[in-house]
């Protein structure tokens, strides 16, 4: 089995369930290759994901830099998804409680929308900028709350974790998962702040509903479990 294969095989998204985050995979296949043969750990690219992120944030509040935050923000994001290949194909996954991969993700996230908000200078932009991260923030903690269950009562059947019908025919899965759910592929969504920051409210106002949408379906799912 080629090594290419062999990564392959750890790309834990079909295109029937999510295209983009599938796509986005393959494109970090090349970074996972030269990680794996430089020896680089996970924890390693998942630091160097962050140094990105946090460069391509810093450029939109230096004159002159605007420019550089697309390129740096995408390899930012293409060494998050590298990070993951390669725990996984080395078996080098993290076996603490402390998961530092889920924590960057957490800080890049409201890093960038601080500096975009910045970068807009606008007041309504401020706002729906930081209430977007807020309830981006708290669907994380619902969501956490929501496996925590999952994983330590297994005497739960899925059908409790199942409350809402989820869609099973590819096409609409992947409309589903695109549009509605805030993935790791809705962070492309920050290039159009970047290059169009005319379009800023309108982009967090769109992630203000999905991440309210999130936070409504993990509310309802865990009322409805018991202990």
């Amino acid at each position: 089995m080629s090594e290419q294969v062999k990564i392959r095989d750890h790309i834990k998204v079909a295109p029937t369930e999510n295209l983009i985050i599938w796509m986005i995979y393959n494109f970090a296949i090349p970074i996972t290759r030269a990680a794996l043969y430089l020896k680089i750990s996970p924890n390693s690219l998942t630091t160097l994901s962050s140094g990105f992120a946090l460069s391509s944030g810093m450029s939109l509040l230096i004159e002159g830099l605007h420019n550089a935050f697309i390129p740096l923000f995408l390899i930012s994001l293409l060494l998050d998804f590298a990070d993951g290949l390669v725990a996984r194909t080395t078996g080098k996954i993290g076996r603490t409680a402390f998961r530092y991969d889920h924590i960057s993700d957490l800080f890049k996230v409201s890093f960038v929308v601080l500096c975009l908000s910045i970068f807009c200078n606008s007041k309504v932009v401020w706002m729906l900028g930081m209430s977007s991260v807020m309830l981006f923030l708290l669907s994380t903690v619902l969501n956490h709350d929501l496996s925590f269950v999952r994983k330590n009562f297994a005497q739960k059947s899925e059908q409790d974790f199942r409350r809402i019908k989820e869609p099973n025919n590819a096409i609409v899965t992947n409309i589903f998962t695109i549009f509605f759910t805030y993935n790791s592929h809705t962070l492309l969504i920050f290039i159009i702040i970047a290059a169009k920051p005319q379009f800023a409210a309108h982009v967090f106002a769109y992630l203000i509903i999905i991440s309210t949408y999130a936070c409504m379906r993990y509310i309802f799912v865990l009322m409805k479990l018991e202990y």
